[in-house]
């Protein structure tokens, strides 16, 4: 997470997750604060690379503050999971 430079960025890992069709799912069900956060620590880092300036340190994300997105992907995964199990208890005439 920090090799890449990151959280100098402000950016947590499930910031920088790959949008398949499982996280924009799980996007969706944030809360809408969460939401506004995302969108601005990504707005904010894109600023700084075309600056190509850091936050401070105390600024930088820590690991303990990912991930927020993950119960929520994990949720949706399971859900389709779910979808996916054919019922035994039904029997089709």
């Amino acid at each position: 997470f920090t090799s890449g430079g990151q959280n100098q960025l402000g950016l947590k890992k499930d910031d920088l997750l790959y949008e398949g069709e499982n996280a924009r799912e799980a996007l969706k069900r944030l809360p809408r604060s969460t939401l506004e956060e995302r969108h601005l620590r990504v707005c904010r880092a894109v600023n700084l690379l075309l600056k190509k300036q850091v936050l401070a340190p105390e600024q930088w994300t820590r690991y303990s503050e990912d991930p927020y997105l993950q119960p929520y992907l994990e949720e949706v995964q399971r859900e389709k999971s779910a979808k996916r199990k054919p019922n035994l208890f039904c029997v089709e005439k």
